[in-house]
């Protein structure tokens, strides 16, 4: 669960967005494959500060 996945990052404020976006794991999981406007427009989408998107590609880095 991606949810509960976030509150243990400490990125629990983008639960509810993540849910509203259809964000779940395989998404995620393809994260890295994106280009360089795709992961502004889920930044945007997300409403996430920058350094809160570090944390979450360091904390996916770690899981795979």
């Amino acid at each position: 669960d991606v949810g509960l996945w976030l509150e243990e990052i400490n990125l629990g404020g983008y639960r509810q967005i993540f849910k509203e976006n259809g964000v779940n794991g395989e998404y995620l999981d393809s994260l890295s494959t994106f280009t360089t406007e795709q992961i502004l427009r889920f930044i945007r989408r997300c409403r996430m500060k920058w350094g809160d998107f570090i944390t979450l590609c360091k904390e996916l880095r770690r899981i795979k």
